[in-house]
C-alpha cells in the first residue's frame, strides 16, 4: 500500500474511534441526567431512606463521562 492509502486508513480508524467515544459520552451523560432526576424526585417525595440515597449517589457514571471526554480530546489531538 502507498503512504497515502495507509494514512487514509489510519485517519478513518481514528475518526471512527472518536465517533464511538462521542456516542458513549452522550449515552453516559443522558444516564447521569436520568439518575440525577430520579435522585431529586426521591428526595422531593421523601420516600427514600438513607441507604437508597447513598446507593443512588454512589453510581460511578460521572467518572465514565469524564473519562470519555478525556479520551475524545486525546483522539481529536491525534487526528
Amino acid at each position: 500500500m502507498s503512504d497515502a492509502t495507509k494514512e487514509k486508513r489510519q485517519l478513518k480508524i481514528k475518526t471512527g474511534a472518536v465517533t464511538r467515544l462521542w456516542k458513549e459520552h452522550t449515552l453516559y451523560r443522558n444516564e447521569q441526567n436520568e439518575n440525577q432526576a430520579k435522585l431529586d424526585k426521591m428526595r422531593a417525595d421523601g420516600e427514600a431512606d438513607e441507604w437508597k440515597l447513598k446507593n443512588q449517589v454512589s453510581l460511578p457514571i460521572m467518572s465514565r463521562v469524564q473519562e470519555c471526554g478525556r479520551l475524545i480530546a486525546l483522539g481529536i489531538r491525534r487526528i
